[in-house]
Order: C-alpha cells, then sequence, then structure tokens
C-alpha cells in the first residue's frame, strides 16, 4: 500500500502525526515506489511554490509525477498555489481513513508512473519530455488561465511549477510538442501582444494625425437644410434650444430642419481637426507605442495528448538527435559502458603498452535548436549524426547519458590525438551549422586518460557543473 508523505527541503516535521517527512537532500533512503503522493504546506505561497518547483522540477519520474496534495487552512490556502497541484485538503481533513482514500485516488496515476520502463533508474532532463510525461499521466486537458499576474495575460498552471524561470518556456514547449504532433490543440481565444516584450497589457487610444496626443475632443456636424450651413453641434446650441447660427431660424426636428451627417475630432494640443483619429497602442509593461498592425496576433490554444504522444510518454521519446545516432552508430546503455571502461582500464594497467582516453561532450543549444530549425532539424541532425560517425572509430564505444551529453571510450587514443578528434568534430559542426542556418551548436568537452578516470558518475557531475558555473 502506498503511502503519502509530507515534502520538506529544511527536514522540518510533518504537521501530520501518520505521515512520515521526505528529505530531497536523503533520496536515497526512500522507497520511492511506494510514495502515493507528495504534501506540500501551503502557510507561506513562496515556500509552497519553491517546493513544489523542486519536486516538477526534479529529473527523476518517481519525483517529478507524484501528485501533489496542497495541505492547510481552507481559508488562507491560496488559490493562484491551488491551481499548480493536484489536490488541496485542509490539515483538519486529515485521519488514517482520508489518507487511505487520497493515496487510492491517486493509485491511477502512480500505476502509469510505474509502467515506465526501467522507471527508477531513468532521468529526465528534458522540459518537453517532462511536459509530455506530466500531461499523459493525468490525462490532462491543458487549458490556458487568464490572470493579470502574467504579462502575457495568460498561463498553464499545472505546467508552471516545471519551469525555473518565468518566461515563455512553456508556450514553447507546448508549440514544439504540438509540432512533433505528440499534443493536439485546440482554438481558446486570439489576442494581441506587444512585439517588443510579450505583454498582453495594451490600451488602445484615438490620437491626433499630426501630433499624436489623445488630448482630443469629438463633436457631431449639423447640416441646416434650409439654408446649407454645416457647423459642429456646439455652434447651433443656443440656450436650450438648437439654432442655426448663420439664419437664426430654430431646428426642432431631425431629419426634417437637419442631419447629422458625421462626426469630427479637435485637437486640444495643437488644434488640428480631423475625421479619422490615428489609432496606437501603448505597452503598460515596456511603456512603448506602436501601430496596432505591428502587434503580435497570436492563437491561445488548450492542449490534450494525442494518441502518439501517450505511446511515447511511457515508453520513452528519445531526443532526436540521439534517435538518430542509434541508426547510425551503436550507442551502448550507461551500464554496458561502465563495463567497457573497467575492462579498457584493467587491460591499460596491466600490459602498460598504449593509452586509451574518454571524451564527455555536451551540446549546449539542443533545445533551442529544435525551436529554430523546426521541421528542418531532423535533416540537420542526421548531416550532424554524419559527422560524428567520420570522426569516430568503430572501435570506440558511445555512450549517451541524456539528449545532450555524450561519453566517447576513444580505445588505443593518447590524450593528444583524442583533443583533435574532438576539434575536427567541433570545427565540422562549425561548418554544418554555417551552411544550413546562422545558429551555433555549442559543443564543450574534456578529455581524460582512461587509467586516470575513476567513477563515471562523478566526473560527468564534476563536467557539468563546471560547464554551468561558466
Amino acid at each position: 500500500m502506498r503511502t503519502p508523505f509530507y515534502f520538506s527541503r529544511n527536514n522540518a516535521a510533518s504537521p501530520l502525526a501518520a505521515v512520515g517527512t521526505f528529505n530531497l537532500a536523503e533520496i536515497s533512503t526512500y522507497d520511492l515506489a511506494s510514495i502515493s503522493c507528495f504534501l506540500v504546506d501551503g502557510k507561506s505561497a513562496s515556500e509552497a511554490i519553491d517546493n513544489i518547483g523542486a519536486i516538477r522540477q526534479h529529473d527523476n519520474p518517481l519525483i517529478y509525477l507524484k501528485p501533489i496534495v496542497l495541505i492547510g487552512n481552507m481559508n488562507t490556502l491560496i488559490k493562484t498555489v491551488e491551481e499548480n497541484v493536484d489536490h488541496s485538503a485542509s490539515v483538519e481533513q486529515f485521519s488514517p481513513e482520508y489518507l487511505d482514500n487520497l493515496s487510492a485516488s491517486f493509485e491511477t496515476i502512480n500505476q502509469w508512473i510505474d509502467a515506465i520502463p526501467d522507471v527508477a533508474t531513468v532521468s529526465d532532463s528534458s522540459s518537453r519530455f517532462k511536459t509530455l510525461r506530466l500531461m499523459a499521466s493525468r490525462d490532462l486537458k491543458i487549458t490556458p488561465y487568464y490572470t493579470v499576474e502574467h504579462h502575457n495575460g495568460f498561463n498553464y498552471p499545472k505546467l508552471k511549477p516545471l519551469f525555473a524561470k518565468k518566461d515563455n518556456s512553456i508556450e514553447r514547449t507546448l508549440e514544439f510538442l504540438e509540432q512533433q504532433q505528440l499534443i493536439t490543440a485546440k482554438l481558446k481565444r486570439r489576442a494581441h501582444f506587444c512585439p517588443h516584450c510579450d505583454c498582453a497589457f495594451l490600451n488602445f487610444k484615438e490620437t491626433c494625425p499630426d501630433c499624436q496626443s489623445d488630448n482630443i475632443e469629438t463633436d457631431e456636424l449639423i447640416h441646416h437644410f434650409k439654408c446649407g450651413h454645416t457647423d459642429s453641434a456646439a455652434k447651433f446650441k443656443h440656450f436650450n434650444k438648437m439654432q442655426c447660427p448663420k439664419c437664426d431660424n430654430d431646428l426642432k426636428h431631425i431629419g426634417v430642419d437637419y442631419d447629422k451627417p458625421s462626426t469630427f475630432h479637435e485637437c486640444n494640443e495643437c488644434s488640428h481637426t480631423f475625421q479619422d483619429p490615428r489609432v496606437l497602442a501603448d505597452c503598460y509593461n515596456c511603456h512603448r507605442t506602436m501601430e496596432p498592425d505591428n502587434l503580435d496576433l497570436r492563437d491561445i490554444n488548450e492542449y490534450e495528448v494525442s494518441a502518439l504522444g501517450k505511446n511515447a510518454a511511457i515508453f520513452g521519446l528519445d531526443a532526436l538527435f540521439t534517435s538518430i545516432l542509434s541508426t547510425d552508430l551503436n550507442l551502448y546503455a550507461q551500464d554496458e559502458f561502465k563495463n567497457f571502461l573497467a575492462v579498457e582500464r584493467s587491460r591499460i594497467k596491466r600490459y602498460k603498452l598504449s593509452q586509451s582516453s574518454i571524451a564527455l561532450i555536451h551540446l549546449g543549444n539542443l533545445e533551442s535548436l529544435f525551436e529554430t530549425l523546426g521541421k528542418k532539424a531532423e535533416q540537420v541532425f542526421k548531416e550532424l549524426s554524419v559527422v560524428f560517425k567520420s570522426v569516430f572509430r568503430e572501435s570506440d564505444v558511445i555512450s549517451a547519458r541524456n539528449e545532450s551529453v555524450f561519453c566517447v571510450l576513444m580505445t588505443e587514443t593518447s590524450e593528444t590525438n583524442a583533443n583533435l578528434a574532438i576539434s575536427r568534430l567541433s570545427a565540422s559542426v562549425d561548418d554544418l551549422f554555417k551552411t544550413n542556418s546562422n545558429i551555433d551548436l555549442l559543443i564543450s568537452s574534456a578529455i581524460y586518460n582512461v587509467v586516470e578516470f575513476d567513477s563515471l558518475e562523478d566526473q560527468l557531475d564534476l563536467f557539468l557543473a563546471e560547464k554551468s558555473s561558466l
């Protein structure tokens, strides 16, 4: 029977006597599959948001996919935080029976997570894949929530905790998944956005065509049938009646004595009179003024997972490049790679006749290339795979930690020659992307002597940590 755990990053005690505390720093001490959901304290909105983000931004699917329940006093729970989680409940509701029912209500989600192949060892670093899996695990229809708290006027609350940055990453991710036919979109509304800052809060104003001031007044034109005089309505007003300023006759009945052919405007700044004001839009965020035709008109959609997406979410959505590489090169699993590494290290140490090296390679902006290249990405990555194949030999052992980090065991290769090979790789990649686009694929690498290379995990963590600190 799965049980809930109270989630705490500072090891604070659970407010519920029957519920244990989960400390992320001690993750290895827990049986993650036996956890039904995480309980998050809702007393402090900022702390709750941080804790929810810590769960959803974790790479382990047994953590980030777990249902989250916001707990606290129902009068103090904040609606905007409640929208980020799967369920909310008052502390007073919790009893042994309620905890059992709560766990049972999430069993469908947990069974879905259990069905992920090798779920105990996989690591999902791609925000796109995590988004797809979160949606599929709950069969979620992601609907836009309109709010003044976000500068573009809407967000997708259930997905928001997956993303650390408060930008348009969610929209870009959903657009990408739709392009790959993993989710389907349905139009909810169209809206205008500032082309400079993506803000939806705009003020449309009528202005003077000459000086662009919006300090204008509007009046009607009066046409007197009898004498033909035409002037502003203000000029025809005489005490409590209407009188023609030209012939002094009273105007009593519209359509009989006079008509109103149109309206006109007068600028109080430059005194210019005109019939058609110039419409401009002010952005409340960046304070720029622009023509309405220059605004971005975009669709705001709701999304749900397609049949293809449901299958990919369970069995794995290999990154496009990794999938193509697997076709052209023999990519080994991490455990197999470790075995090859151990054997090669022992061989070199025993015979001392040659050298072998290991290269760690990181492709830094692979996700942004997907967005920029769109449908062209597959063809470009096929060409990139050819580059990899031309640099590495059949005797080299290659493994992918994820879609952007690769480990290469270069047998019978000194560190000097390994560096030359990686230099050829970088130069060929640069040439490829100069031909296909104006983007650069950021490649970083580190070369080690196999004999001095102790732990693959430790060296990878150190390599990636050094990269992130730059």
